[in-house]
């Protein structure tokens, strides 16, 4: 059985060959620098964020009168509201 490596060096060549013919431009010694630029809207938007997360997520005062009548067994609630206010903007 006669094996021929010629095939192989062929593709080795045609190999060496294309990487020799592919250039990088290395004689560009200038840095091009990213920027970006932020459009007023998108600054309101950020200063709106900061703003919102300074604020806390549980307002204190509401919580304590709410667990203060919860404890004292007088909070009340009033389905007869809370139904009028689901149904408002509905036609029914």
């Amino acid at each position: 059985m006669d094996v021929k490596i010629t095939n192989v060096y062929n593709a080795y060549n045609v190999y060496n060959n294309n990487i020799g013919s592919i250039k990088t431009d290395k004689t560009d010694k200038t840095a091009k620098k990213d920027s970006i630029s932020i459009s007023a809207q998108a600054e309101e938007y950020q200063a709106a964020h900061k703003a919102l997360a300074k604020t806390p997520d549980i307002r204190e005062e509401k919580t304590a009168a709410l667990a203060a009548k919860v404890a004292a067994n007088s909070y009340n609630i009033d389905a007869d509201a809370i139904a009028a206010r689901m149904l408002t903007g509905w036609e029914i």
